[in-house]
């Protein structure tokens, strides 16, 4: 009786012990519910959730996007208005919408495929902001086989939406004659 006496004085002790310790430890889902409130974040929790990205763009392709400014903005109309704009990194999903009517897990599975994807830069008419031109700065992981099939599928939907799109390789110097040639011959002209 005395060794059953033990072994349950022995547990109640353990048990107290661990409850006590579990009760010390901050809960994950409880802190996480005291930062959002029905209003939002919580401010004094937002300066440890988020920082400063940085610059938008690279060194390399900050030196394409001068360049690529430059030779668009020698393309003017009649008028002498400029007939493209720059725009950088451009979500796919504002450039492609996913077909209305499939069935539920066919719209996922296509909505899953672009929705944390962007383009480098997009050319669009500066009228009316429809987009005229995407185009992809291929620095060296586009060596990597992964990326090369991103760029397949990413290829074959702008084909199916008729966007155009252009891949440059990415470099110190770029021609600008050449450059201008390579995107006015993918837009058809």
């Amino acid at each position: 009786m005395t060794n059953l006496f033990i072994i349950v004085f022995v547990l109640v002790i353990l048990s107290s012990i661990v409850t006590a310790f579990v009760d010390s430890k901050p809960n994950p889902k409880q802190q996480r519910k005291k930062r959002w409130t029905r209003k939002g974040l919580d401010q004094s929790a937002v300066a440890e959730l988020y920082q400063a990205a940085g610059p938008l763009l690279s060194a390399a392709e900050l030196n394409f996007y001068r360049v690529l400014s430059e030779v668009v903005q020698h393309w003017n109309d009649s008028n002498g208005k400029p007939v493209a704009v720059v725009m950088s990194k451009v979500r796919v999903l504002d450039l492609v919408d996913v077909k209305k009517g499939l069935d539920r897990s066919s719209y996922q599975s296509a909505f899953n495929r672009i929705r944390a994807k962007h383009v480098d830069f997009v050319l669009v008419r500066p009228a009316d902001m429809s987009v005229m031109c995407v185009i992809e700065l291929d620095d060296s992981t586009h060596r990597q086989k992964k990326v090369q099939e991103r760029d397949r599928l990413m290829d074959s939907i702008y084909g199916a939406v008729g966007l155009p799109i252009v891949h440059v390789a990415c470099r110190r110097k770029y021609v600008k004659e050449e450059l201008a040639g390579v995107i006015r011959e993918a837009m058809g002209g």
